[in-house]
């Protein structure tokens, strides 16, 4: 029993930084095409 619940965390674990790397990705994109506008807003 307890080896499945570490092999159950793992894969939470795994899946976790999955979607972390790919929210990572996302947000690199977005701040990628939204620099420009984001900087005119900015400007003071």
């Amino acid at each position: 029993m307890a080896r499945s619940q570490k092999a159950e965390q793992a894969e939470i674990v795994q899946v976790a930084s999955r979607e972390a790397a790919k929210g990572r990705r996302e947000l690199k994109l977005e701040g990628a095409i939204g620099h420009s506008p984001a900087w005119e807003t900015q400007d003071i």
